[in-house]
C-alpha cells in the first residue's frame, strides 16, 4: 500500500500554516491589547497631569486675586479710616482745630480725585453733631443733607466726580432689602457699632436712573465715645 506523499506534504504544511497564522494572530491580538493597555495608562498619566497642572494654575490664579483683592480693600479702607480721623478732630468736642464745611467739601473732593480705585466718598452726620449749626445750612445742598445736618457725598462716574444731594432719610432707612439686610446698612453699621463695617455688595441708586453694585467701607467719627 503506497501513500500519496504530495497529499501528506500539502496537508503538513497547511497544517503548520494554520498554526503560524493563528500564533501570528494571537500574537497581534496581545499586541494589540498590550498597546491598548498602554495607551489608556498614558492618558490616564496625561490626563492626571493635566488636572493637577490646572488645579496648580487655578490655585495660583485663586491667590494672586486674593491678594490683588485684599490690596484694594486694605488700601480703600485708608481712605475711609483717614477721613474718620480728619473729621473726629474738626468736629465739634475734637481734640483738633475745627474746620468749616468748605474745607471738609474740599478735602473729600481732593481724596477722591487722588484715589482712582474709589468710587464714592460720603462723610454724613447726625443732627447738629458737627458744628451745631444745622439750621444756617437748611437749603444748602453742597455742604448739607435737606435738614441740614452735615452731609458731603461724591461720586466717581468714569472720569468725572460728581456730588450728590443728601436725604437724610436714607441714612436711617432701617427696612430690609431682598437679601434681608437693611438699606442704610452702610450707615448704621458703625453707627451702632461704633466700629468699622465692610459690607458685602449690593445694588445701590446713586442718581435716579443711576444704579451700581457697591461694596462699602464706613470708619465712623467717634468723639469721647459718642457717635457722630
Amino acid at each position: 500500500m503506497e501513500m500519496d506523499t504530495r497529499t501528506l506534504s500539502f496537508k503538513l504544511s497547511f497544517g503548520v500554516a494554520v498554526i503560524l497564522i493563528l500564533s501570528m494572530g494571537s500574537l497581534s491580538l496581545l499586541a494589540w491589547n498590550s498597546m491598548q493597555k498602554e495607551a489608556a495608562n498614558t492618558m490616564g498619566d496625561v490626563s492626571k497631569a493635566m488636572e493637577e497642572s490646572t488645579q496648580h494654575r487655578l490655585s495660583d490664579i485663586a491667590n494672586s486675586m486674593g491678594l490683588e483683592t485684599s490690596s484694594l480693600l486694605n488700601r480703600s479702607f485708608d481712605v475711609a479710616t483717614s477721613l474718620a480721623h480728619i473729621m473726629s478732630h474738626a468736629s465739634t468736642g475734637g481734640e483738633g482745630i475745627s474746620l468749616s464745611r468748605n474745607s471738609v467739601r474740599q478735602i473729600t473732593h481732593n481724596m477722591i480725585s487722588a484715589q482712582p480705585i474709589v468710587s464714592a466718598i460720603y462723610t454724613q452726620f447726625d443732627k447738629n453733631t458737627f458744628d451745631g449749626r444745622d439750621d444756617e445750612f437748611l437749603g444748602n445742598k453742597d455742604l448739607a443733607s435737606d435738614t441740614g445736618s452735615m452731609g458731603i457725598y461724591w461720586v466717581r462716574d468714569g472720569n468725572n466726580i460728581s456730588q450728590q444731594v443728601i436725604n437724610s432719610a436714607d441714612q436711617y432707612d432701617a427696612t430690609l432689602d431682598s437679601n434681608g439686610q437693611r438699606k442704610a446698612e452702610w450707615y448704621l453699621c458703625s453707627k451702632d457699632s461704633k466700629k468699622a463695617c465692610l459690607m458685602e455688595p449690593y445694588l445701590y441708586e446713586i442718581s435716579p436712573g443711576n444704579s451700581a453694585f457697591m461694596t462699602s467701607m464706613i470708619s465712623p467719627v467717634v468723639v469721647n465715645n459718642q457717635f457722630l
